[in-house]
């Protein structure tokens, strides 16, 4: 119990720091409230973990990221988000159900839920 409790924090903090390397490193908000998910996986100790970020965007302009609590404006394409002492903007895309943020190869898709 204790591993796996362990293994969610880790896996929470490195998908936090890959959003925020992706904000930071890239440079119609209406459609980006809701609730979105980043799922994955990883390895630990030989053994596969599935992880899910939950993302929800407020129409006020805040954004709670598996909750914590921070700050959020779109403006075009661009999307610029504080979490805490980070911030960073970056490129988005949502197609359907989907969102995509970053550009080039370091991206994120998230599946809309709600």
């Amino acid at each position: 119990m204790f591993r796996r409790k362990v293994t969610r924090v880790i896996v929470i903090l490195l998908v936090g720091i890959l959003t925020l390397a992706i904000l930071t490193g890239c440079g119609g908000g209406g459609g980006l409230v809701g609730t979105w998910e980043y799922r994955g996986e990883f390895e630990f100790f030989g053994e596969i973990q599935e992880f899910v970020v939950r993302y929800e965007f407020f129409s006020d302009g805040t954004v709670l990221v598996d909750g914590v609590t921070g700050s959020w404006r779109a403006d075009g394409n661009r999307l610029n988000m504080s979490i805490g002492r980070e911030s960073g903007t970056v490129d988005f895309r949502i197609s359907g159900n989907t969102l995509t943020i970053g550009s080039g190869g370091d991206t994120m898709t998230l599946t809309r839920v709600r």
